[in-house]
Parts: structure tokens; C-alpha cells; sequence
């Protein structure tokens, strides 16, 4: 098909970049503190630039130590990268805000009770374990109690968005919500005049 849109498409999951420590503290219902999310964040921010560069990126020959240029838009037309994550902190989205500021964002929205089951139904991902009932001041090492105003957002729960999104139905088969993010990807592309 001559109209057919062709994408060279990039898929990653930030999952690959936590921590060792903190999968080990998730199973036990540790929740990680700001610092930690912050560094996480960093680096997963780095884990992006680094495959999009690896997938796409051109070694300049007259550089010895084989640096990357910035690609020009007609390079870049037809790719994209597509990142899954949680994204339940403020703090994390704001990291990547920051890094990737051209970056479209989707909420695959549940109710609490079907994120819960499905992380549950997760065999052997970090998720699975106990929840925090308790949580760790960053700056004195001691307990919050659960009254305490958690300025850091670091509980369990699901921080409003607070930024232009898309919302898709998380309760609708994910081959649906794959269908329709594609249609979005598209769509958007195309306004942008990056496919046809």
C-alpha cells in the first residue's frame, strides 16, 4: 500500500533500570526515598539518550572519540521512541520533563484496585511484595508516620498529572490500548510532517 505510514520505532521499559537494591527493597515494601527516585531518574534519563543514540545515532568520523551528533529533522522523520514506566511520582516525571521536554505523554488509567491486581499477578517482577506502610525522611533516616504530610510524594499512590496528557482506558484489552497509541503516534507525526 502506497499510503501505508512506515515508523522505525524504539521500545523501552524503564524497569531495566532500577536498582538491584531497590527491587530487593520493593519486595519488602520499601519504598524508595526522594534521593534515591532522583538518582534513579538520572539514570534513566541517561538509559534513553544512550539507546536512542546507539539505535540512531551517527559516529562522527572526525572525532577520535566517536561522539554522536545531533541529528536534522529529516533524519529523525518516521522514528520514534517510545518509554514505559509508572511514572508515579511527580518528582520522576518532572526529571524527564526536564530531559525530554518535546516528549508526548499517556496515562494508561486503572482504578487502584486493577493496578493492584495486576502488579499481584506479576511473577517475579519487584512490584510484587508486601506495600509500605511506612516511610523514610530522606534527611533524618527515621520513620513517617502515615498522618504525616508526605511532602515528597514518596507513598504508593498515584500523583494527579498535572500536564497535557492523553488518557486511554486501562481497563480495555492492551491491544486495543497498543492500537490506539499507534493512531496517536501517527496522527501526530503526521501533523508534524514527519511521515506521510
Amino acid at each position: 500500500d502506497d499510503d501505508a505510514t512506515v515508523l522505525d520505532c524504539l521500545g523501552l521499559d524503564l524497569d531495566v533500570c532500577v536498582s538491584e537494591t531497590m527491587r530487593t527493597n520493593f519486595g519488602k515494601g520499601i519504598y524508595p526515598t526522594l534521593s534515591e527516585r532522583l538518582e534513579f531518574a538520572s539514570d534513566a534519563c541517561e538509559y534513553v539518550v544512550k539507546s536512542i543514540c546507539e539505535k540512531w545515532g551517527k559516529n562522527d568520523d572526525n572525532n577520535d572519540k566517536k561522539k554522536k551528533k545531533v541529528q536534522t529533522d529529516d533524519e529523525r522523520k518516521g522514528r520514534v521512541c517510545v518509554v514505559s514506566f509508572s511514572f508515579v511520582n511527580t518528582d520522576l516525571r518532572d526529571v524527564f520533563r526536564s530531559n525530554f521536554p518535546g516528549a508526548e505523554w499517556i496515562l494508561i488509567d486503572t482504578s487502584e484496585k486493577e493496578a493492584t491486581k495486576r502488579i499481584n499477578e506479576r511473577q517475579g517482577h519487584f512490584y510484587t511484595g508486601e506495600k509500605p506502610q511506612k516511610f523514610v525522611d530522606d534527611n533524618k533516616g527515621t520513620s513517617m508516620s502515615d498522618s504525616e504530610e508526605n511532602k515528597d510524594n514518596s507513598d504508593w499512590k498515584f500523583a494527579p498529572v498535572d500536564f497535557p496528557h492523553t488518557i486511554l482506558n486501562g481497563h480495555k484489552p492492551a491491544n486495543e490500548n497498543a492500537d490506539e497509541i499507534v493512531k496517536l503516534i501517527v496522527g501526530r507525526m503526521k501533523n508534524k510532517g514527519q511521515v506521510k
